[in-house]
């Protein structure tokens, strides 16, 4: 593993002086770098240095509105965090974005890593960042009638925080149309050479799904609550449990 104090002077060399460094409690390297360079600074780190960068472990965002304590943070509504990971140097480093406004936006990296793909999809959906070149940005958890971004400081917290819910009909008509699979969407076909393709989409309705959860909560439920099998106790003299083969329940004798 390379040495701190050297593996900090390689960071801010190959990060550029306009990378900023933070002290954090979990002594991962992290630097705090404009929005304008974050993607060129990422490619670098995964293709340009000697002992790459080469695994894109965590994307998350942070909403900073409510924050009173910035400990020599930069000012901003929003963080976005990068967690990367390099095998070669046995090393995780963290980088930071800070972004402003109720519509913050960053450019995205699934040029980069594919894998970004979902993670950049999960913190639209959950704190409403923009990524701009996305190939397709769209709700990953919540439903996509969904109004907000759950993690938001400004979204309900609580079902009292929010209206009475209601599924009409039409409702729940237009919830399954929009599970519906699009191929098309995705960037398949649904043919080829004169063959039709067959995607699988499956729906459960609304009732059936909330019986197959019921009971499946009852059984959880009614296992937790037995009594454990007693272990069977030697008998016969000279008899002891042989723990090789079965540490509970196979004896055998001397």
């Amino acid at each position: 593993m390379t040495s701190g104090l050297v593996l900090e002077q390689e960071l801010q060399h190959e990060l550029g002086t306009t990378a900023v460094p933070q002290v954090v409690c979990d002594d991962i390297p992290t630097y705090w770098v404009p929005k304008d360079e974050i993607h060129q600074a990422i490619r670098s780190l995964r293709y340009g240095v000697l002992q790459p960068y080469t695994m894109l472990f965590d994307l998350t965002a942070i909403d900073e509105r409510g924050r009173k304590h910035r400990d020599n943070q930069p000012a901003s509504d929003f963080t976005a965090v990068y967690n990367l990971y390099s095998f070669d140097r046995n090393s995780y480093l963290r980088l930071k974005v800070a972004l402003d406004g109720t519509q913050p936006s960053l450019p995205t990296i699934t040029d980069i890593w594919p894998a970004a793909n979902w993670y950049e999809r999960e913190v639209w959906d959950m704190f409403g960042i923009v990524f701009d070149g996305h190939p397709h940005l769209e709700r990953i958890l919540m439903p996509k009638s969904w109004t907000g971004h759950p993690l938001r400081k400004d979204h309900p917290a609580r079902a009292t925080e929010m209206g009475p819910f209601s599924l009409t009909e039409a409702m729940e008509d237009a919830e399954q149309e929009a599970l519906r699979f699009h191929p098309e969407e995705w960037g398949m076909s649904s043919e080829r050479e004169g063959f039709d393709f067959l995607f699988l989409n499956f729906t459960w309705p609304l009732w059936l799904y909330t019986i197959v959860v019921a009971v499946s909560l009852a059984l959880l439920i009614w296992l937790g609550c037995q009594e454990p099998e007693t272990p069977l106790e030697p008998t016969g003299p000279g008899a002891r449990r042989d723990s090789l083969n079965d540490p509970v329940a196979t004896w055998a004798p001397v």
